[in-house]
């Protein structure tokens, strides 16, 4: 169910904010993960062997939910992708590339400001509290028992949306930075920051 719920198709929160400036999917979808580690919590300490597949079973959810963000924010996220993953072009084709966008100043959409927020407070917010759940069922395990590994499959995935978020902001800054070339006003880290403040909140 949890996985049906990530389902571009099946996504009820579309074009919706909280008041963190954040998508309510990930609010919703992790509310759901909570509950189901409620709902486990007697058959885990009975069978704790049982947690480890219930970790594997949580980390797809959160692949998911990622997936599933990217691919509702899409469109803003489309301008970044030349940043995040640049390939080797010839000159000519440098040279073509400038001169088509040389009148061209990138702005960041309010939408990625959403996206950007929504990735930070899974980081910050959301993740961390399914982990310490999870790793609280650690006095379960009988003693040898491999209570060490308990949360490698949730540090994979933070691992990941780690360096997804690294990489949009970067390319963001990025694109603001190619603003410079097209100004006359210098553009400081200052100036790129500030660009940013309007879509980009503290949580």
């Amino acid at each position: 169910m949890l996985l049906e719920n990530c389902r571009l198709d099946k996504v009820k929160w579309s074009g919706v904010r909280t008041q963190h400036m954040t998508t309510p999917f990930v609010d919703e979808m992790y509310d759901l993960l909570k509950n189901t580690l409620t709902e486990y919590e007697v058959i885990i300490c009975r069978w704790p062997e049982y947690i480890f597949v219930l970790e594997n079973a949580i980390a797809d959810v959160e692949k998911a939910v990622i997936e599933s963000l990217e691919k509702q924010y899409a469109d803003v996220l489309a301008p970044l992708k030349d940043c995040i993953a640049p390939k080797k072009f010839g000159l000519k084709v440098v040279q073509k590339l400038t001169k088509r966008n040389s009148t061209v100043s990138y702005t960041v959409p309010e939408d990625l400001g959403i996206l950007l927020n929504t990735l930070k407070r899974l980081l910050d917010v959301l993740r961390p509290r399914i982990e310490s759940h999870l790793k609280s069922w650690s006095s379960c395990i009988p003693n040898g028992g491999n209570s060490a590994a308990i949360g490698e499959k949730l540090s994979e995935v933070t691992v990941t949306l780690r360096a997804k978020f690294r990489n949009y902001m970067q390319a963001v800054v990025e694109k603001l930075s190619e603003n410079a070339s097209r100004s006359d006003r210098p553009y400081t880290m200052g100036r790129v920051y500030t660009c940013l403040i309007p879509s980009v909140h503290p949580l």
